[in-house]
């Protein structure tokens, strides 16, 4: 605190130096009760009051997968070539079959993964359409081993545009040993679909 003496003719303040105290300095605003985080708005939470996840960046999604491709590559090239005998099986076993109920969640849950929270963007939706693609056929490889399957994901993103939208698919398979599934995804600005067919190769 300054204090004022007067000494004849002349005055002379003085001023006390600040205590420790004094000096700290003030949480308000920065986290505290006082006032408002200053590293930015906080996140916003879901009604569980946990932090909701945060939604890859197409460009996370493309570098990731640019690494995993290039892993896999430095894998097959290292991998011996194995030779295997003709089995002269005619059909799959019964036990190594795909079942449809679960690859339905898959191909869903590959299109709310990658579209959920996108938007129409022409440039964009190629590269999502065959990172969804991609996705469901990695999936039902490593969860279930059924060789001698071959697999195809075909997945189409159509802008909506006030237009009536119709698609169709017809093939010729077994019904006793191929099958395919069908997942759709509606978006304000977009509609998607994802057909999954798995056939066995003699």
């Amino acid at each position: 605190m300054p204090t004022v003496m007067n000494s004849g003719k002349k005055r002379i303040s003085t001023v006390s130096a600040p205590s420790p105290s004094q000096l700290k300095p003030s949480n308000a605003g920065k986290g505290s009760p006082d006032g408002p985080d200053e590293a930015g708005p906080a996140r916003p939470k879901a009604a569980g009051g946990t932090p909701r996840p945060k939604q890859p960046s197409l460009a996370t999604l493309m570098m990731l997968k640019k690494r995993i491709g290039d892993i896999r590559a430095r894998h097959r090239r290292n991998r011996p070539v194995k030779k295997m005998e003709n089995t002269y099986r005619l059909e799959p076993d019964s036990t190594k079959k795909f079942p449809p109920k679960e690859v339905q969640q898959i191909v869903d849950n590959s299109l709310r993964f990658f579209l959920g929270e996108s938007k129409y963007d022409p440039k964009a939706c190629p590269k999502l359409a065959k990172m969804v693609s991609e996705d469901v056929k990695r999936r039902m490889k490593n969860n279930y081993n059924c060789p001698r399957y071959k697999i195809i994901v075909h997945v189409t993103i159509a802008q909506k545009s006030e237009q009536i939208l119709m698609q169709a698919s017809r093939s010729v398979t077994d019904p006793a040993t191929d099958d395919f599934v069908t997942g759709l995804l509606e978006r304000p600005t977009f509609r998607a679909s994802a057909t999954a067919f798995w056939i066995y190769c003699e």
